[in-house]
């Protein structure tokens, strides 16, 4: 992480065309005909245009037989089952003042769709661009991308926002509730700011998907870079899938701030050069708690951790976490951290040089707390230092352990209260054999390793060429 050298404050200058996108990123749109939404989109009963280049736009138009001029004309038009295709500019889109006296500046889109009849807010094929102008040392009013403000049934895909200093698409952070949205195929990056800063950020969601796009740059200022993705509390049925997503403090963070949040799939995601790939926590505040985070088939790669969880002194019993099927190269800490997790599963890694802990339990802040390990084995590691796992760091039970066959015997029916088994009794010491690590392709090919999983199952990411 970290403003890149040369670079003051990491601002992307704007240039003639939208910075370029991972090819892995979907950019849906027909380029022959940029009023077509794409396929599996739903037109409702409207079709709306933004075009700023157009030589008739205006915000006077009706936006149907001749385009908008400015996206919040578009956003203000929509009902429930509209589509606003936007198309690309020689001009970023850009709103830095504040609208209807709200305490952040951003575009808005105040209109919830239904289940029935969505609202769908589309970039065509030459790719609109929202750069706000924000720095590093941008001061006043935050300046965020889009806020989705208190509405449901929502899809916004292919837009790149670029150069905010709160966050790039963000929901209402309080006040309301919201479900039912698809955020797809965007390119967020350089987004800047104080606190609760992510490119996407979410809180009191549900049923939301964050899904094909590609995150990069984002820094906390002072202090250095914050996450990529937050999903707050209150927050349920969360699904973060194959997203491209790099420098970074977190990949994702999932906190619970005193509210409970149920059920994060976080999947086929590639998450390179951050801290922790995954950061679950509970705190501030008594009864937050988070249940049922499953982190699989993600790709980490550069990073301190691939998985860390802990629960503050005040929050709730968290717990009910699965670790699974994910590949990791280059980690310099530790594979897993928890501290206060209860009923954690561990299983199907790969670890490749990983220099630190294959596991590390911290003695937890608080006597409600333990922590609770129900199953860890039929995880790979390889080309890696020890291998070493640690339980109860700082804690009155504090032990390491230096290869696997001391670890295996940690537990042994009457052993260390972090473990309710024992510990890896069918994991291995192997190379994966990558299929092509130079182009990034970590396809496990060892023929030795196929069935090594649970149940006879794959080891590794199973969704992790580039």
């Amino acid at each position: 992480g970290g403003v890149p050298p040369g670079d003051p404050g990491g601002v992307v200058t704007p240039g003639p065309t939208p910075s370029p996108i991972d090819p892995a990123v979907p950019n849906p749109g027909d380029p022959t005909d940029p009023i077509d939404p794409g396929p599996g989109v739903s037109t409702g009963p409207r079709v709306y245009l933004v075009s700023a280049d157009h030589a008739d736009a205006s915000d006077d138009n009706d936006g149907a037989s001749l385009p908008f001029a400015t996206l919040q004309r578009g956003l203000d038009a929509l009902s429930p089952g509209d589509t606003l295709l936007v198309d690309g500019a020689s001009e970023p889109y850009r709103q830095v003042d504040a609208i209807d006296g709200r305490t952040v500046a951003g575009f808005v889109l105040s209109t919830s769709g239904t289940a029935e009849a969505p609202i769908t807010i589309i970039g065509s094929a030459t790719r609109p661009v929202i750069d706000q102008g924000q720095t590093s040392a941008s001061a006043g009013t935050p300046v965020l991308g889009l806020l989705l403000d208190c509405v449901s049934h929502v899809t916004v895909r292919n837009l790149e926002v670029r150069n905010v200093n709160d966050a790039g698409i963000s929901t209402s952070l309080t006040g309301c509730d919201t479900s039912g949205l698809r955020i797809e195929a965007n390119h967020i990056h350089h987004v800047f700011g104080h606190d609760a800063v992510g490119a996407v950020r979410l809180a009191n969601a549900s049923q939301v998907s964050v899904g094909t796009n590609q995150i990069h740059d984002v820094y906390r200022t002072p202090g250095g870079p914050t996450t990529a993705l937050v999903v707050g509390s209150p927050s349920s049925g969360i699904v973060v899938q194959n997203n491209s997503i790099r420098e970074a403090e977190a990949g994702v963070t999932v906190r619970s701030a005193g509210q409970l949040i149920e059920s994060a799939d976080i999947t086929g995601n590639r998450i390179a050069d951050v801290d922790t790939g995954v950061y679950v926590t509970s705190d501030r505040g008594s009864g937050g708690a988070v249940q049922g985070v499953q982190v699989a088939d993600n790709v980490m790669l550069r990073l301190a951790r691939a998985f860390d969880a802990s629960v503050d002194v005040s929050g709730a019993v968290t717990g009910d976490a699965r670790v699974y099927n994910n590949t990791a190269v280059d980690v310099s800490d530790a594979l897993v951290r928890t501290s206060g997790i209860d009923g954690l599963e561990v299983y199907n890694n790969v670890a490749v040089r990983l220099t630190g802990d294959a596991l590390v339990t911290l003695a937890p802040r608080a006597s409600a707390h333990a922590n609770s390990i129900v199953f860890h084995d039929h995880n790979v590691l390889w080309d890696s230092s020890g291998p070493n796992w640690t339980l109860d760091l700082g804690g009155p039970n504090a032990q390491r352990f230096s290869g696997f066959d001391g670890w295996r015997a940690a537990w042994s029916g009457s052993g260390h209260s972090d473990l309710m088994l024992d510990p890896d009794l069918s994991s291995r010491w192997a190379d994966p054999q990558f299929a092509d690590e130079a182009s990034e392709d970590y396809t496990t090919t060892n023929p030795a390793l196929s069935g090594a999983g649970r149940n006879g199952g794959a080891v590794g990411a199973r969704r992790n060429s580039r």
